[in-house]
């Protein structure tokens, strides 16, 4: 998976698990929990919905990995890569 599918597939995501949240406008960059004010429910839906999409598991010790739509695609990326 290239890096602009896993943004793709990360901003679908969490556009899924917030829909009040528009993937067009908002910044790869935005932190999930301070910017768009996802709590850890919101984040447990987005590692479940990642898992559903792509079949990839984000490890609970991963989980200070992800903290932006940025984040989310370069660990999809490279977990994938890692496994083609």
């Amino acid at each position: 998976m290239t890096n602009e599918q896993a943004q793709t597939i990360a901003a679908k995501v969490v556009a899924a698990v917030a829909p009040d949240i528009d993937p067009g406008t908002v910044e790869v960059s935005a932190r999930l929990r301070e910017d768009l004010d996802l709590d850890s429910l919101d984040f447990l839906n987005i590692v479940e919905a990642v898992h559903d999409e792509t079949g990839v598991d984000i490890p609970e010790a991963d989980y200070p990995l992800i903290t932006s739509i940025a984040t989310l695609a370069s660990y999809l990326a490279g977990r994938t890569a890692a496994h083609t």
